[in-house]
């Protein structure tokens, strides 16, 4: 599973840097993530590398952090 944070909200992910992938913006220590979107590896072609952090977040840790209708999303 994949996923795509964007810079920029209150919800935090705690261990967010545990699940970064390297091709993408870094976690920064003191700042806030937003989850944007569940993407496949041709859906993160659609995501500027420098404005977004590429995660790979098992569900059990991406459900506690996004909304119902998100994760009804991922879940399709």
């Amino acid at each position: 599973m994949g996923g795509t944070v964007m810079k920029f909200s209150t919800a935090e992910f705690r261990v967010l840097c545990d699940f970064v992938e390297p091709h993408g913006q870094q976690v920064e220590a003191g700042e806030s993530y937003h989850y944007v979107n569940h993407a496949d590896n041709i859906g993160l072609l659609a995501y500027l590398k420098d404005t977004y952090v590429f995660a790979s977040i098992p569900l059990g840790d991406l459900l506690k952090q996004v909304t119902l209708s998100q994760a009804r999303a991922v879940m399709k």
